[in-house]
């Protein structure tokens, strides 16, 4: 039982910082998409690589914990360990989206993707065969999803459901960087 509220703990610690991550890399993505902010779509992009490396790193690093060397840490429980900590990162990520679409956007989002549909149809002479005709859909379908009204919360429960569920995926692979095995050495000599 001590196992896994160490778990929990260091899973909790370990959530938050990857949560501020995914923070990093939407706050990055609104930006970007807002203003084309070179700066901000270099946060993105680190904010992204930091999102796909944190949870390998976090689970190894959970591994060398010097109280893990005796017992050792089961597949399962390394697998408990990943899936809180995506939770936690998934609680965080739920709680950003809320308050930046309740309180900061006010269809601003929407406006930027029209705005950047916009300007690629100024030269649509330049465009790709077909290209105009995705751009059309593309329009109808934004269109459609800004119609819907889509509330904060939904918005938020479905980015904590989306990020649960990958959680839930790439967990299968972070608890094998944190499964250990117990170590056979005796203690020493008195």
């Amino acid at each position: 039982m001590q196992n896994y509220m160490t778990a929990r703990m260091f899973a909790r610690e370990y959530g938050t910082l990857l949560g501020g991550a995914w923070t990093a890399m939407f706050a990055g993505a609104m930006t970007s998409i807002r203003s084309g902010s070179a700066l901000a779509t270099l946060l993105m992009l680190a904010g992204a690589f930091a999102c796909v490396a944190l949870p390998f790193y976090f689970a190894s690093r959970y591994k060398n914990k010097p109280f893990n060397s005796e017992n050792g840490i089961s597949y399962f429980h390394a697998l408990y360990f990943s899936f809180i900590m995506f939770f936690y990162a998934s609680m965080i990520a739920a709680a950003v989206t809320f308050v930046y679409f309740q309180w900061l956007d006010h269809g601003t989002f929407i406006d930027s993707v029209f705005t950047a549909i916009a300007e690629l149809e100024k030269n649509e002479n330049n465009l790709p065969q077909g290209m105009s005709e995705i751009l059309e859909k593309e329009k109808v379908l934004i269109n459609e999803i800004a119609g819907m009204n889509i509330k904060p919360i939904e918005q938020a429960l479905g980015v904590f459901n989306q990020c649960l569920i990958s959680g839930l995926m790439v967990s299968v692979f972070t608890a094998l960087f944190a499964k250990r095995e117990p170590d056979s050495t005796p203690p020493p000599l008195p």
